[in-house]
Order: structure tokens, then sequence, then C-alpha cells
């Protein structure tokens, strides 16, 4: 990650990928000033299946930005998390 620094980072995850991407995301959140835009595309099948949604303000909170994709919507999707 130290290679990254002043770097634009892109996490991209799919299901239970998003697990092991939670340590580089929280490297980035201990040391958001030292990289430029920091952006995770993250999808599921469904919302149902969303990883660790407690955390999603929380990196919106360090200017990241969090793009979240369902391939089939349930009646309460409404296109954007939160």
């Amino acid at each position: 990650m130290e290679k990254m620094h002043g770097q634009n980072i892109l996490l991209i995850a799919g299901g239970l990928g998003l697990a092991p991407l939670r340590a580089p995301i929280a490297y980035v959140q201990d040391n958001r000033s030292r990289f430029r835009d920091v952006d995770i595309i993250y999808g599921t099948k469904d919302p149902s299946q969303l990883l660790f949604t407690y955390q999603y303000d929380m990196w919106r909170a360090d200017d990241i930005n969090l793009s979240i994709i369902v391939d089939k919507a349930d009646a309460e999707w409404k296109g954007l998390w939160g």
C-alpha cells in the first residue's frame, strides 16, 4: 500500500470478495491524506447479500466513493445505499 501513496485507489469486489478488502480499506482510512481519489465498487446478487453494511457510512465519511450494484433489486432497493 505504501507504494500507492499519492495515487488514486480503485477496489472492486463481488459478494464475499469484500471481506479481504477490509484490511486495505482500513489502511486507506487511517492514511486517507496520502491517497488521491478512492473508489470502491461492490456488487452482489441482491440487497440481502450485502456485507458490512454498518461500515458504508464510515467509508463515505472518510471521502471514499462507494458504489453498490445488485443484479436483482428488491422492492426497497433505491439504487444507492444510504
